[in-house]
């Protein structure tokens, strides 16, 4: 399962129920349980490949779209970077 994606799905739907004229308090119950079941989480920092350019988790040691070995990660300038 792709965390990333289903994370997105899940902010779009929250989006959706709360631009509705009226959700109903039934709806958005049910839609807090399931949020809660699926246990998301925050989302995993990530930083662009130097090399390509594709986004990938900060803490990669290599792309995963070109392969190429990648230095760790400066917290402050990643963190920075990501504004």
């Amino acid at each position: 399962m792709d965390m990333m994606n289903l994370r997105a799905a899940a902010e779009q739907v929250d989006r959706e129920i709360a631009a509705l004229p009226l959700p109903s308090s039934v709806l958005r119950g049910a839609w807090s349980q399931l949020v809660c079941e699926l246990a998301l989480g925050p989302a995993r920092p990530t930083r662009k490949c130097p090399h390509c350019g594709k986004v990938g988790m900060r803490d990669a040691t290599l792309c995963g779209y070109c392969w190429k070995k990648l230095v760790p990660a400066d917290d402050a300038s990643e963190l920075a970077g990501q504004r």
